[in-house]
């Protein structure tokens, strides 16, 4: 790891992966949601949804794409803050083994690996 990675880039990425996330997800968990929350049928009706892709069909006739991205405001302030700071402690993290290992640990220039046999 190079002394010049910057944690901001970590926070930077984690913000960006955590959008994409919810960009990438969240029309799924809006067709699983109306799947859940649709209404029992009576006796003599059908169901208003025959599964996932009818679904998807019918919510983009009615609603248009926007449709299944109804609500999304709310995940994306939620997660994309929590994988900004998963991934700044993730550089974090990376950054204080890096320096403990090479200046500071008992390990000095040692090079660690999994096929060290002295540990």
């Amino acid at each position: 790891m190079s002394e010049k990675e910057s944690l901001v880039k970590y926070f930077l990425s984690g913000g960006f992966g955590g959008i994409c996330t919810v960009i990438a997800g969240h029309p799924l968990d809006t067709i699983k949601v109306r799947l859940q929350t649709m209404p029992v049928p009576g006796p003599n009706q059908a169901a208003l949804y025959c599964g996932t892709a009818d679904c998807a069909k019918k919510t983009i006739a009615k609603e248009g794409i926007r449709g299944l991205y109804k609500g999304m405001g709310a995940p994306l302030c939620g997660v994309a803050p929590i994988f900004a700071i998963s991934f700044y402690g993730f550089g974090l993290g990376k950054q204080l083994w890096y320096f403990y290992n090479c200046y500071n640990g008992t390990w000095g220039k040692d090079k660690v690996s999994a096929t060290n046999t002295t540990w």
